[in-house]
Formats: C-alpha cells, structure tokens, sequence
C-alpha cells in the first residue's frame, strides 16, 4: 500500500490537535495508534485516537494487548472500500464505550 497523502496526514494533524484540546490531561490524543480489538482480529492502525490516562497508563510498555482506543477516528482515502471500514466498525464496537469518527476525504463528509 502507497503511504499517505499530504492531504490525509493534514487532516490527522488537524484532528490530533482539535482532540488534544478537548482531551487536556484527561487523555493522549495520537495518530498512527496499533490497535488489536480481539484476539482473533489482526492489528489496525487508528489514523488518531484518543486513549483515557488511565488506559494509557496501564498499556504494557513492551506487549501489544488487546486493546482498542475509546475513540478512533478514521480518515477515509480513496483506498478505503465499504466493506473494510465496516468490518473495522464492528470490531471495533466489541465494546459499547467504544466510539468511531471519520472523516472521508473523497467526499468532505463525516460518518459515524
């Protein structure tokens, strides 16, 4: 797969630092976040996450657990099909205070 546009990388930086706003130091808000929500699901990558202090404490410094974000937002690109962002979508909502955003750069509209 291709790296990221300008575009795409612009938009996580500006929804890094609108989050880091709203997070204070109730939380990190980072981009490029590897993320497993299940055990049999393989590992993502959140285009930016927001993850609770406590949470962000509490990971492992050097073990990937299972583990997914309370929020994830996904900067959709061109190569993004349906079927992957749902599938993402669902196993992500493995839990209910998991939350998904995202922002589609083909269209300039957000999905929740």
């Amino acid at each position: 797969m291709p790296p990221a546009r300008p575009l795409h990388i612009k938009l996580q930086k500006r929804i890094e630092h609108l989050l880091e706003a709203l997070a204070g130091e109730r939380g990190v808000v980072t981009i490029e976040f590897p993320y497993r929500p299940a055990p049999n699901l393989q590992f993502w990558f959140a285009d930016v996450a927001y993850i609770p202090r406590s949470q962000w404490d509490a990971l492992p410094p050097n073990d990937y657990p299972v583990y997914a974000p309370a929020l994830i937002v996904e900067v959709l690109s061109p190569s993004n099909t349906p079927a992957k962002i749902n599938r993402q979508r669902k196993s992500r909502r493995c839990r209910p205070e998991h939350r998904n955003f995202g922002w589609s750069t083909r269209r300039n509209a957000r999905w929740r």
